[in-house]
């Protein structure tokens, strides 16, 4: 984990610096930003939405899994010299939340080892000690290939072709397709609850201040910016604690006091067969309707 975690790192910077040295800088086009509830967008689909409306955009999505706004202030300033028209960024629940400890409270508690509960407790509580987001480790094949050439310094060029052009640094997993029944979503949800966490408020929160810190970068360049709250399956919400989602709440509103255009989606597709887990929406054609929506967004920030 520590060594694919360098690697991360590394391999985040030669993306970043590789997409934009080729990027056409003088081209209109719109960012979309945010961790992997962003990623599950589809940036060919709502190009083509805004070009049927007679409006012409290159659309990029910039999701990084895992990614919180402390992440993505590192990286501001490429995105300000891109000089795109406009960057719509999507916040959750994460982005705002400390450490989160979870849990399987459907096993019975038992004096005898579970090594099978055992050790999803231990990797979650390390990956929270440590920081670490499972999300980063979609790709198992990409993990042990990157290992292997670090380790063994194996002269292997880099395989992109998981990666699209207008989406960068989220690579394709065909996990994503799969669209998961009622029933497989609420035994899902059944496995994990929120334990140990805590999401500050506004004034105190660092994300809230990354995301501030962010928005007025951008503004300050004349780059026009909006925020959108992810969706999360009913599942995934009703595990929250209420003060969470008030907290949560609290700071996309003063986002809007401040002049920022919010727009809600975290519980408009509560109900609707699209979600391949409890917190993302399946990369599937029966599932556009995120995407459709964000373009229509899109459309009303870029008419006159």
């Amino acid at each position: 984990m520590d060594s694919f975690s360098n690697y991360l790192h590394k391999n985040r910077n030669e993306l970043e610096n590789k997409f934009y040295s080729q990027l056409d800088h003088d081209k209109k086009k719109i960012f979309l930003i945010g961790s992997s509830h962003v990623g599950r967008l589809n940036q060919t689909d709502i190009q083509e939405y805004l070009h049927n409306n007679n409006v012409d955009y290159k659309v990029y999505n910039l999701a990084f899994g895992a990614e919180i706004p402390w992440d993505r202030l590192s990286y501001v300033d490429s995105i300000i010299n891109a000089k795109p028209d406009l960057v719509v960024y999507g916040v959750g629940y994460r982005d705002f939340m400390d450490t989160a400890l979870q849990f399987d409270s459907t096993i019975p508690q038992i004096n005898l080892p579970n090594p099978s509960q055992d050790f999803k407790y231990g990797i979650n509580s390390l990956g929270n000690f440590l920081h670490y987001d499972f999300d980063k480790f979609r790709s198992p094949q990409l993990v042990f290939r990157y290992l292997i050439r670090d380790h063994f310094d194996l002269n292997i060029e880099q395989d992109t072709s998981i990666y699209e052009k207008t989406k960068p640094f989220y690579p394709y997993d065909q996990r994503e397709i799969i669209i998961l029944n009622d029933t497989q979503l609420q035994k899902l949800a059944e496995s994990w609850n929120f334990k140990v966490n805590s999401m500050p408020s506004y004034d105190k929160n660092q994300n809230a201040y990354a995301l501030s810190q962010i928005v007025e970068k951008l503004k300050n360049n004349n780059i026009k910016v909006i925020i959108f709250s992810t969706p999360h399956s009913k599942y995934y919400t009703d595990k929250l604690p209420l003060k969470f989602i008030k907290e949560f709440d609290g700071i996309l509103q003063r986002f809007s006091q401040d002049g920022v255009h919010v727009y809600l989606l975290r519980d408009k597709y509560i109900d609707l067969p699209i979600w391949s887990d409890t917190h993302h929406i399946a990369v599937n054609p029966k599932a556009l309707i995120y995407s459709t929506d964000i373009a229509k967004i899109i459309l009303n920030e870029t008419n006159p």
